[in-house]
């Protein structure tokens, strides 16, 4: 997996999840377990696997070039998110379905997840009128953005590094005298000084030794 294959990946996955949605949404049919939540289940599937995969790199394998891609597409995934959760097509039928769950026959597992399923639309913004909805959105989009930001700007602080002699790393483990070592090496450091990154698997060894 390359990050020039995000792209077009997400696009295809987003209008592929739009088309299952608009088909739960759009069903002439009365609402059903099956045909509602069930439904709703199956779809985005695929979305779900490429963010899976777009996660392991943002928070892993995080490059400029994959902090750009998550500046970018993180508000869009976040505005196809919103477009399903508050199309009032679609939460009319999990509404008509949790008015009359007790009637409905559900085991307790199909029953806990009808009632977890109408709960997070309602918190969501569900029932919302027009215009609160347009506010969510614009709130939602926002904190998307912040919050890639404040991810790139995470990463950052955790490239950088503190310098150490071996007299400040007397006690630490072997180990991670090793990995100080080598990284201070790395970086271009005068030999018998130490290199700990500011992330806290490096730093906590050293702060508890």
């Amino acid at each position: 997996v390359t990050p020039a294959l995000f792209p077009q990946a997400f696009q295809f996955a987003i209008d592929e999840q739009k088309r299952e949605y608009e088909a739960i949404a759009a069903n002439p049919e009365a609402p059903t377990f099956a045909n509602t939540i069930e439904a709703m289940e199956r779809a985005g599937q695929r979305l779900g696997r490429v963010e899976a995969m777009f996660g392991v790199h943002t928070d892993n394998l995080s490059t400029p070039e994959i902090q750009a891609l998550d500046k970018e597409w993180s508000p869009r995934l976040t505005a196809a998110s919103d477009e399903i959760v508050l199309d009032p097509r679609l939460f009319r039928r999990i509404e008509a379905l949790y008015g009359s769950r007790a009637s409905l026959g559900l085991d307790a597992k199909q029953m806990r997840l009808l009632e977890r399923t109408y709960e997070s639309y309602v918190r969501r913004g569900a029932r919302l009128n027009d215009a609160q909805k347009a506010q969510l959105k614009a709130y939602n989009r926002e904190l998307s953005s912040a919050f890639s930001d404040f991810n790139s700007r995470l990463l950052a602080d955790e490239a950088t590094y503190t310098l150490a002699n071996a007299g400040e790393m007397k006690g630490v483990p072997q180990d991670v005298r090793d990995a100080a070592a080598a990284l201070a090496k790395e970086k271009g450091s005068p030999p018998g000084t130490f290199a700990i990154r500011n992330t806290r698997s490096a730093v906590e060894p050293v702060l508890t030794f």
